[in-house]
């Protein structure tokens, strides 16, 4: 015997109900960075001494990066992805943009407006670790600029002539040279919006052990990103600074504080430049 139009009403209520009972709930959560050079803060309007395998005064000109497969782990290892609030700048759901310098002093072709701490939900755990990829996914990477959604609207981060983004960059300045780092994928085939791949992909894993999002800043650390490099000059016959050639001397410090492999742009090792606050 068929059931009644009202058993059947009641049983589509009891499914739905039950869905909805099922459903993970989430708590917001706020993901705080801070830029140092060692102990001090970065800012724009700071001269840094001894900086560097030549031991350089500098100063910085911009300090921004992106990332994504942001997740949070609990303390049996479970891993729980952060879903970003869209803020209409700085954040997708999935990809955000961290940018450390105001527009002030050296940094004058940047933007007043900075962004250091990530906002989103994740469902409710205690955490203990946090883990992300610096960098834009391949698929938004690729996008054409003039349709691209924020964040991938900033220019100063366009890397047109590999059809992507540049995924990290920090420019430092000193009395003899400008030394740029642009971290972004090379190798890429294709045409600007239309890249079938890159064959070095260049995205770097983040690991932070030890970390209580509820009380702890994560320090990024650019002191130890440029340790091994000398910035007051740059390798003849070279692309200025780092642009991530896998032929050039300069790139071979930052690649392995990155934890990068410079030739294959593959993983090794999580970037060793960051750290938690004390």
């Amino acid at each position: 015997m068929n059931p009644s139009p009202i058993l059947k009403k009641l049983f589509l209520i009891l499914l739905i109900g039950g869905s909805v009972g099922c459903a993970e709930q989430t708590v917001p959560v706020e993901i705080r960075f801070q830029a140092n050079v060692g102990e001090n803060p970065l800012n724009c309007e700071t001269t840094y001494d001894n900086q560097g395998s030549a031991n350089t005064s500098i100063t910085f000109s911009d300090f921004r990066f992106y990332l994504h497969n942001i997740r949070l782990v609990t303390a049996e290892g479970e891993e729980l992805s952060v879903t970003l609030d869209e803020d209409g700048i700085w954040q997708q759901w999935h990809l955000a943009l961290l940018d450390f310098e105001d527009g002030t002093g050296s940094c004058r072709n940047g933007s007043e407006q900075t962004h250091t701490t990530l906002s989103g939900q994740v469902p409710e755990r205690e955490f203990t670790e946090l883990r992300f990829t610096i960098g834009v996914p391949f698929d938004d990477n690729h996008v054409n600029p003039a349709t691209a959604t924020p964040p991938l609207t900033f220019t100063n981060m366009s890397w047109g002539w590999q059809g992507g983004f540049k995924f990290f960059r920090a420019d430092v300045a000193s009395e003899d040279y400008n030394f740029i780092f642009h971290l972004g994928s090379t190798g890429c085939e294709g045409t600007i919006g239309d890249v079938s791949g890159c064959s070095r992909s260049n995205r770097a894993d983040v690991v932070i052990p030890n970390f209580n999002p509820a009380t702890d800043t994560i320090i990024v650390d650019a002191e130890i990103l440029f340790r091994e490099t000398n910035v007051s000059q740059n390798t003849p016959e070279t692309l200025s600074g780092c642009m991530s050639s896998k032929t050039d001397g300069d790139c071979s410090p930052l690649f392995t504080n990155m934890g990068l492999n410079q030739e294959t742009g593959e993983v090794e090792s999580p970037a060793n430049f960051f750290r938690v606050s004390p």
